[in-house]
């Protein structure tokens, strides 16, 4: 299993960043974004805090697993924020007849990405110009849709487990080197 081979308990937060960069190599983990790495190891010490308890009385699964949800959403939010304060997203909203976030979230981003061939042309380009390409991988999107539904669940402390958890934790360390590679150099 990748959450308990990968993260042992007491492992320092140099250990777990070379862990990552084994998994990823140098030139992936380099084009993640400051935030998501610094999410990515502060779950992992989360894990390796409470990875001994793991079926023994932690209720909320849900409240250690946010950190891993929120590596993801900061490298989108890295690449695709600049897009939202456009003229371009804002008048896209009012063609569909909906209010323009002010923050948006990682439900928006998926959106955007699933939505893309339907955007607008100059709404594309500046996506593209974002240096983010995962609008065109179907594996991640689906990826990104199923860690979406269990960040929201997570929200819910009885409904989201250890077995959640797991899920959740493994699909963001699947998921990382195929996210990695969709965005562009560091902006």
């Amino acid at each position: 299993d990748i959450s308990s081979a990968r993260t042992a308990s007491n492992q320092s937060r140099a250990d777990m960043e070379v862990q990552w960069l084994d998994h990823l190599g140098e030139g992936r983990w380099s084009k993640l974004s400051a935030q998501c790495r610094k999410y990515l190891l502060s779950a992992d010490i989360q894990w390796s805090k409470n990875s001994r308890d793991f079926c023994k009385g932690i209720e909320n699964w849900g409240g250690i697993s946010v950190d891993y949800a929120l590596a993801v959403e900061s490298e989108l939010e890295t690449r695709l924020a600049p897009v939202f304060g456009t003229q371009q997203y804002f008048n896209y909203c009012l063609s569909q007849q909906r209010k323009p976030e002010a923050k948006p979230t990682l439900g928006t981003f998926i959106k955007l990405l699933r939505d893309f061939k339907k955007l607008p042309h100059e709404l594309q380009q500046l996506i593209v110009l974002a240096e983010m390409r995962c609008q065109d991988n179907e594996y991640l999107l689906q990826k990104l849709e199923k860690l979406h539904h269990l960040r929201n669940t997570a929200t819910h402390p009885h409904e989201f487990g250890p077995v959640h958890y797991t899920k959740l934790k493994d699909l963001v360390f699947k998921m990382m080197p195929d996210l990695a590679d969709a965005v562009g150099a560091k902006p």
